[in-house]
């Protein structure tokens, strides 16, 4: 090989291995974007997945708001020919069913006629109805068979305190001595809600209920339920803020819901931003900022003003109206945990207004003592904390700790004098 050969050799092997290092450098950029992209595509594909059919599944629900969403022709079509015009639910053909006598009480085993006079009744949501226990093991029923006598309980699933207010006022026919009013402590945050899908769970039918508001003098407003029909439907799941104007939860708004849209893993991570998910991670009830007397919503003054309210009513058709607080197992852990009862704002500004409510949390956290409370409570849990109503156990709980308050006077000699006197 010549000389010229041998120096020819080398040179081009260092330029060819040049050509290919100028190469590899072209290369990474393109490798790191589309390297990048398909992690992004991954990571879009995976959120909308998520919101689309896990998220709504799950107890995250009320992150999301998907506006795309239609329930069946079917569904809809049963819910504007049944709703009450008034309450929003439940729909008159569900009296005289299984869930609901003719008179629109809960089947009392204990006192199964419906025609009989009952000598208390119960006004609340499904902590007053007992969702989870057969209708034996409610604590309406439980106290009537501590009364001896009828106990009506009028308490409705995902009833709001103001719908509870309204079946009280409406059912004048009540002929009950004693009326009460059961408030679970979630109910805070349905007060300023006209849609209740927008705390709960966006991919559910039409659920429109009426509200209150406060006036500056104290004085209730009755807002009824939107006017909204099958037709408006389209429409007002793309823009609910054309027809809910006292809703709280509006869609992108601080509490409300995020709507699904690209990009979904935004949507995704500003709904995991919620303060109701933050206060749930930190052990704290979900509501508990709504219990703050200058929040934003007015929602505590506005519970209070409804408590009021049912007993003015109360007492001017001679009843002995009484409430009763009943605390959540997200309300136990945190009480157990920090030693202060969430709802003590309520408490201490309800005694404010002469009213003295029955707190059904310290005989709760007596009764579970060292256990732990997701024992009394029968459904899911998340994060290790339950989730949803109690037990059998439980609700004997509620029921000892409410006989207990009534007083050995018997629940039939309230009279409209007594009322007048108090």
């Amino acid at each position: 090989m010549s000389q010229r050969d041998r120096s020819v050799g080398p040179a081009a092997a260092r330029a060819a291995a040049a050509a290919a290092r100028t190469t590899g450098r072209r290369r990474r950029p393109v490798l790191l974007v589309l390297t990048l992209g398909l992690m992004l595509a991954l990571a879009e594909a995976g959120s909308y997945l998520l919101g689309k059919y896990y998220i709504p599944r799950s107890a995250l629900s009320f992150t999301l708001y998907d506006p795309h969403y239609r329930p069946k022709a079917a569904e809809i079509e049963r819910y504007f020919a049944q709703r009450d015009s008034v309450l929003g639910w439940p729909p008159r053909d569900a009296y005289g069913g299984e869930l609901y006598d003719r008179r629109g009480a809960r089947p009392l085993p204990a006192f199964p006629d419906a025609d009989a006079d009952a000598c208390v009744s119960l006004y609340g949501d499904s902590y007053t109805y007992s969702s989870y226990v057969g209708p034996a093991d409610a604590w309406g029923n439980l106290l009537a068979g501590h009364l001896g006598c009828r106990v009506a309980n009028y308490g409705v699933s995902g009833y709001g305190t103001d719908q509870a207010l309204l079946r009280f006022v409406r059912g004048d026919e009540d002929g009950s001595g004693i009326v009460i009013l059961g408030i679970a402590t979630v109910d805070i945050i349905r007060l300023v809600n006209q849609d209740r899908r927008l705390i709960w769970n966006s991919r559910s039918g039409p659920l429109l209920k009426p509200r209150y508001a406060l006036g500056a003098d104290g004085r209730l407003r009755l807002i009824e339920l939107p006017a909204v029909t099958a037709a408006d439907l389209d429409e007002y799941a793309r823009h609910p803020e054309r027809y809910l104007h006292h809703e709280w939860f509006l869609p992108d708004t601080p509490d409300g819901p995020v709507t699904l849209r690209v990009p979904y893993s935004i949507s995704l991570v500003r709904g995991l931003m919620l303060p109701r998910v933050w206060n749930k991670l930190a052990g704290k009830p979900s509501w508990i900022e709504f219990y703050d007397a200058r929040h934003g919503s007015g929602a505590l003054p506005l519970l209070v003003g409804i408590c009021r309210e049912f007993v003015r009513v109360a007492e001017e058709r001679g009843k002995r109206p009484l409430i009763v607080v009943i605390p959540t197992s997200q309300d136990l852990w945190h009480a157990r945990d920090t030693g202060s009862n969430p709802s003590a704002p309520l408490l201490d500004a309800l005694r404010r207004q002469s009213i003295e409510p029955i707190d059904v949390l310290p005989a709760m956290l007596r009764h579970v003592g060292d256990r732990d409370v997701c024992e009394i409570f029968g459904e899911k849990t998340w994060l290790g904390y339950c989730w949803g109503h109690y037990t059998p156990e439980g609700e004997r709980v509620i029921a000892t700790s409410v006989q207990e308050n009534l007083g050995p006077a018997n629940a039939m000699s309230w009279t409209g004098a007594e009322a007048a006197e108090r």
